[in-house]
């Protein structure tokens, strides 16, 4: 099972959130690939 590099691609270029709803937005979308990414968590 691979991630798309595409995708991995688009998450790193997103500009930086301001606020609390984009930081929001961004964890539920970085979150689906917790499983891919070696200690998400810290």
């Amino acid at each position: 099972m691979q991630v798309d590099q595409a995708k991995v691609e688009v998450i790193e270029n997103l500009p930086s959130p301001i606020s609390v709803k984009g930081v929001r937005s961004f964890l539920g979308h970085a979150g689906f690939y917790r499983r891919f990414i070696n200690d998400f968590s810290k």
